[in-house]
């Protein structure tokens, strides 16, 4: 009986790890909406091991880095071709020498209807202009970024960027916080990078941010475990927990108020305001969940994302989609109903059933906001970790959904295209 309930064990752990290999794509019988891969965009000369950050601007077209290496790619989606790859001609690299101690950190965002991109090249702020194909403005935050000695990045973990960057979705405002050293500071231009309108230094360091919005506020995600000395905080050796300190600024943005703090209780990767500025979404890192190395460190928790009211900071939502549950990274539709989420997993090798090195199942959830209900799901073994988040993107009418899968060594990395129909709407093309 023994050796019978073995096999048995056997079979059913090999089932279970074959179905977690196979791709898979389906919607949820009850679901009011018809999810299907309708285009794939190969980017051949990527990284191929990491997924891409994603962002569509209202001219339906689409933003992707890095690009081989360190370029950015616009991506026109209607015309199925590069509209044009950026910096040209190493034209970055002077600037590149010049800053020593914190270069490398390289971001880009759409501003407005798309037609200008503000990036990041540390310690520099950047707007480009994408019909030229020229960059027209450059703005230095501080000259102590640039003094010999600076303090550079920060010394800590794994999951520390220098810079991180939003724009102010109503008039292309842009702010910046920069971790460096144990100094960590928020600044906030004018849409031209002409006018620093503000600079307030902040007492720990930021995991991200982001604009109401009406473009009157920003919310400020700090590290929830790592403390005002930039060291990584321990309780009982245990990484599920985070410190007793809100971990959540909402700032006003023209004066650096701080309007309101609170404390989310785990750490989180993104955080997001709602559609309508009410409610301020948040997803966990990716040591939440069950299994793998993950479970090690956080047993009794799973990944979620959590909605607090941006009024009171009150948990008002928590949605964990399923058993496996999410992190990392989300988007949400622009009319605010639907949520793309990373769920993505270790992939377990069969040999002494251990976590393979460089490969994951990469997984992306589609969700009902108000619900939390999970729609749609699809998942396939790639190339990359877990703690790269999937790059995800809704176009503007909510019809399409872009992700960036990793690459494997059978096809290369790839932005996959998936329409959502509603049942009884029209469908989309």
């Amino acid at each position: 009986m023994r050796a019978r309930s073995s096999s048995i064990t056997i079979l059913r752990v090999t089932c279970l790890i074959l179905l977690a290999m196979a791709p898979a794509s389906w919607a949820g019988a009850s679901s009011r909406y018809h999810v299907r891969a309708v285009k794939a965009i190969p980017l051949d000369a990527a990284d191929g091991n990491r997924s891409a950050p994603v962002e569509v601007s209202k001219q339906g077209t689409l933003l992707v880095f890095p690009w081989k290496i360190w370029w950015l790619l616009v991506w026109d989606y209607q015309r199925q071709q590069a509209a044009f790859e950026f910096p040209k001609n190493d034209e970055w690299a002077s600037w590149e020498n010049k800053a020593e101690g914190i270069r490398g950190d390289w971001q880009f965002r759409f501003q407005g209807d798309g037609s200008r991109i503000v990036g990041i090249q540390t310690p520099w702020l950047v707007l480009i202009d994408v019909e030229k194909q020229v960059e027209i403005g450059r703005a230095l935050p501080s000259e102590s970024y640039l003094r010999r000695g600076s303090p550079g990045q920060p010394s800590a973990w794994a999951g520390v960027r220098i810079c991180h960057l939003g724009i102010d979705p109503l008039n292309g405002s842009v702010a910046a916080a920069y971790n460096t050293g144990k100094d960590t500071q928020l600044y906030v231009y004018d849409r031209d990078l002409r006018r620093q309108i503000g600079s307030w230094p902040l007492p720990r360091m930021v995991k991200d941010i982001c604009w109401s919005p009406d473009g009157k506020k920003l919310a400020v995600l700090f590290h929830g475990r790592f403390d005002e000395n930039r060291e990584l905080h321990f309780v009982d050796n245990h990484l599920a927990d985070t410190l007793p300190e809100p971990d959540v600024w909402v700032m006003d943005a023209r004066s650096g108020e701080a309007l309101l703090k609170f404390r989310t209780g785990t750490a989180q990767d993104q955080i997001a305001f709602s559609r309508d500025g009410s409610s301020l979404y948040v997803i966990n890192d990716y040591m939440y969940g069950r299994g793998g190395v993950i479970g090690a460190f956080s047993p009794d928790h799973r990944g979620a994302i959590r909605v607090f009211s941006a009024v009171s900071g009150a948990l008002v939502q928590t949605i964990t989609s399923g058993p496996r549950g999410v992190h990392s990274g989300f988007c949400l539709s622009p009319d605010g109903s639907l949520i793309a989420a990373d769920a993505s997993t270790y992939f377990m090798s069969f040999r002494m059933m251990e976590t393979a090195p460089g490969e994951k199942i990469a997984r992306v959830v589609l969700l009902d906001a108000k619900t939390g209900h999970l729609l749609f799901e699809h998942h396939e073994r790639t190339n990359g970790d877990i703690s790269d988040p999937l790059g995800l993107a809704f176009s503007p009418d909510g019809r399409l959904l872009f992700v960036d899968f990793p690459g494997t060594y059978m096809k290369p990395q790839r932005i996959q295209v998936y329409s959502i129909d509603a049942f009884k709407g029209p469908k989309s093309r």
